[in-house]
């Protein structure tokens, strides 16, 4: 009897010791990831901020033939100057950063092949939803208004204000968050707002 007890004791004393040990990690983990959100948060405001930059379309190119863009598109040395508000946001890792700007050359893409372009845009963050942090990764959800300005081949603009649900995800890089991805259907909603409404 007093063998059976003592083996009880000792595995309620290792189911203890684990659960304390799993319960301490999990409360340290939430309070690091709630100390990372409002960095986050703020690198993000920034980032969909000077993200307006990167659309609105310099009036050489809007002026191209679509041939011509596409052979511009390609011209790295155009990528590399036109994506310079945005290049502190990426990692140094070239496919990364890659990845990363693939959103912004479609939406320049788009604004070419629809014939309709943004002379400006002003986006800010309305609120925060969900943030989660899992592995070196962070996701952090938005509402985002814009105001923008298009402009028609024809020289008409409009004004387009819209709000939409946004995702920028973030990963650890050597020693630093850095902009992963950008999920974000604001630049094809506006344009299609403008080519419908015109």
């Amino acid at each position: 009897m007093k063998k059976g007890l003592k083996r009880i004791n000792r595995g309620l004393v290792l189911f203890l010791v684990v659960l304390i040990g799993v319960l301490t990690y999990l409360v340290v983990q939430s309070q690091i990831d709630k100390k990372l959100e409002p960095q986050l948060r703020a690198t993000a405001e920034k980032f969909v901020t000077e993200s307006a930059k990167l659309l609105v379309l310099p009036e050489e190119v809007r002026n191209m033939s679509r041939e011509a863009y596409s052979e511009y598109e390609v011209n790295s040395e155009y990528w590399d100057e036109f994506s310079k508000p945005l290049s502190g946001f990426y990692s140094n890792n070239n496919l990364m950063r890659e990845y990363s700007e693939f959103w912004f050359i479609n939406a320049v893409g788009a604004q070419q092949n629809a014939g309709v372009y943004i002379l400006s845009s002003t986006p800010r963050v309305l609120s925060f939803g969900q943030f989660s942090v899992y592995k070196g990764t962070a996701t952090l959800k938005m509402k985002v208004a814009d105001s923008v300005i298009l402009l028609t081949r024809e020289g008409n603009e409009r004004i387009v204000d819209q709000t939409f649900d946004e995702t920028i995800t973030f990963v650890w890089d050597e020693d630093r968050w850095v902009v992963s991805g950008y999920q974000s259907g604001r630049v094809d909603w506006t344009l299609l707002e403008g080519v419908t409404r015109w």
